[in-house]
C-alpha cells in the first residue's frame, strides 16, 4: 500500500486493525532509520451514537533516555511542542506506566 493509503472497512476485527497500523508504521521506521516521528498516521473510527473526538498518540517520548540518544530526545519533544502549539489542541492527557525507569 502507498504512503497515503486510505483503507475502508467496517467490520474488520481489533486485531487485524493493529496488524496494519503496525505494518504501516514498520514500512515508515525503514524509511526513518527506524523510528516514526514526523510521520501522522490517522486511524479514523466511526459509529452511531460515539462521539466525535480526534486521539494523538506520541509514541517515542519515554523510549530513550536523552542521554542515550540526544538527537531522537530532541525530535520527541519537537513533534510534542508541535503538537501542543496547534490551536486545536484542546486537552492533553498523559498515561505512563509507573514502573518505567526510563522516565526523562
Amino acid at each position: 500500500e502507498g504512503e497515503d493509503a486510505e483503507v475502508n472497512f467496517t467490520t474488520q476485527s481489533t486485531e487485524r486493525v493493529r496488524d496494519m497500523i503496525q505494518s504501516h508504521m514498520d514500512t515508515i521506521a525503514k524509511r526513518e532509520n527506524g523510528v516514526v516521528i514526523a510521520q501522522e498516521i490517522t486511524v479514523e473510527v466511526r459509529s452511531e451514537g460515539v462521539p466525535t473526538i480526534d486521539l494523538v498518540d506520541l509514541p517515542g517520548l519515554v523510549a530513550v533516555k536523552a542521554n542515550q540518544n540526544p538527537q531522537l530526545a530532541a525530535l520527541t519533544e519537537q513533534c510534542t511542542e508541535n503538537y501542543l502549539k496547534k490551536e486545536s489542541t484542546g486537552a492533553v492527557v498523559v498515561v505512563i506506566d509507573a514502573g518505567m525507569d526510563n522516565l526523562r
